[in-house]
């Protein structure tokens, strides 16, 4: 939690910025729900409710977009009310393939959503005392890892595999041994599943994830994609040349990458003048923040990757089994932020906060446990270097 408190370093970098007021927003909240959930997983069951509430969300939103790739129909919370038909020049899709976004504002915020929330999800299934329940469970992480895969979401694909291989690693050994039959199964079981309602369109993604600049012997789609990474590469480039080298203390200013980016990408300002470009941001949380914040947001992602890996470290004593789940949503967040600037949205930092302020209440129950162990065995208390 020491390292979410450290946001108040990026007061400067907000100084230097321009209609920042979202931004603001966005990170209230985010502190605000973090603390709640925080002190919530810190009372008895307080965890079990926690990641069971994550749970019925995360399945809900897989169920929507499930629903959404089979009916051709979008559910629009942010507009219109009620229900529509993805309009034929709907920005997200690959081919003929509908890129579904649940209830979010695109498919790569709900892909990153469902990638943090499947580990802890499979971690509670290992926990499970019924096998009523171990089957809900399992039944859970299909529909979330089904709905994963319909995003289309690469980055969000890759974060949430690591997460659950990390968290399985992470567990008990008899834990460990008794969870990967269920892990093969369930990847199976998305991946069958996913083949089925999407089609061909998942060998073109990951194609393109091995190969992402690649326009040799591809499909006009995959050209598609590759265009627009090799455009990542120079935001990128932007962000961390342009922006960071250039303004290292306290970068450019949050809120002020697009106008950055489009003065120096040739292809985003001929985007922008056709209304084929809507938002320009540096495709990676890192780099965006590292150009708009410098050192300033750099010193803040080293103290947020140091509570994180605390927390991780004392959560798994408090709860073995679940922490090694929040270990996993962890590792997936961290994956998924290398690409994309999601977390801007405040659905998106609402389900990141879920996660933070679960691992915080996790770490603060282990700390606690260590030093009533540690009192209780007449032993002299040492200083803990990274408490």
């Amino acid at each position: 939690m020491a390292g979410v408190l450290a946001f108040p370093l990026l007061l400067v970098p907000l100084a230097l910025g321009s209609d920042n007021h979202p931004f603001i927003t966005t990170l209230a909240l985010l502190l605000a729900v973090a603390w709640v959930v925080c002190r919530t997983a810190e009372e008895p069951g307080g965890m079990q409710v926690v990641i069971g509430a994550v749970a019925v969300s995360a399945t809900l939103q897989g169920a929507i977009a499930i629903w959404q790739r089979i009916t051709g129909h979008q559910l629009n919370l942010y507009s219109a009310a009620g229900t529509a038909q993805f309009a034929k020049n709907y920005f997200y899709t690959y081919g003929t393939s509908l890129r579904p976004t649940g209830s979010l504002p695109d498919p790569i915020s709900l892909g990153n959503v469902l990638a943090i929330a499947m580990p802890p999800i499979a971690a509670m299934a290992v926990r499970a005392k019924t096998w009523s329940l171990r089957i809900s469970l399992i039944a859970a992480v299909v529909i979330v890892g089904t709905g994963l895969v319909l995003t289309l979401s690469r980055m969000s694909w890759i974060g949430a595999f690591a997460g659950l291989i990390i968290g399985a690693l992470l567990l008990p050994r008899p834990s460990r041994r008794a969870v990967l039959p269920m892990l093969v199964a369930g990847v199976v079981g998305v991946g069958i599943a996913g083949t089925i309602i999407v089609g061909p369109s998942i060998s073109g993604r990951v194609t393109s994830i091995l190969h992402p600049t690649s326009t040799t012997g591809v499909s006009a789609d995959q050209k598609g994609v590759a265009a627009g990474d090799q455009n990542r590469l120079e935001y990128w480039k932007v962000a961390v040349d342009d922006a960071f080298l250039r303004h290292p203390i306290a970068g450019i200013g949050i809120d002020n990458m697009a106008p950055f980016i489009i003065d120096r990408v040739a292809t985003t300002g001929a985007g922008i003048r056709t209304g084929t470009i809507t938002f320009i941001h540096a495709h990676s949380t890192y780099f965006q923040l590292l150009g708009e914040g410098g050192l300033f947001a750099l010193t803040l992602l080293v103290l947020l990757l140091r509570g994180m890996y605390r927390d991780v470290r004392d959560g798994l004593l408090a709860h073995p089994i679940l922490g090694a789940g929040l270990a996993g949503g962890v590792v997936a967040l961290l994956i998924c932020w290398t690409t994309d600037w999601v977390i801007r949205n405040s659905p998106v930092a609402a389900a990141v906060a879920v996660l933070l302020g679960a691992l915080a209440g996790a770490g603060r129950i282990g700390r606690q446990r260590k030093l009533n162990d540690t009192t209780a065995s007449g032993e002299p208390m040492r200083c803990d270097p990274l408490a």
